[in-house]
């Protein structure tokens, strides 16, 4: 699950992009309740995002030092 086209994006922007929908099409408001977080929904969306971000940074070759 990748959403590259929300990466660097705060919550506000995230809430005002998805507002007619009401919830973030990878993280949706059930996986929210499910998981128990005690921030608010679109800081929780945003925090996945984020860590989502990181892991594909982690993951991409171009990024890493290589030792010759």
């Amino acid at each position: 699950m990748h959403s590259i086209a929300d990466y660097g994006l705060s919550a506000q922007e995230l809430e005002d992009k998805y507002t007619k929908m009401d919830y973030h099409p990878y993280y949706r408001r059930d996986d929210y309740k499910r998981h128990g977080s005690t921030k608010p929904y679109w800081t929780w969306v945003q925090h996945n995002l984020e860590a989502e971000e990181d892991e594909l940074q982690r993951d991409n070759p171009y990024t890493q030092h290589f030792n010759e």
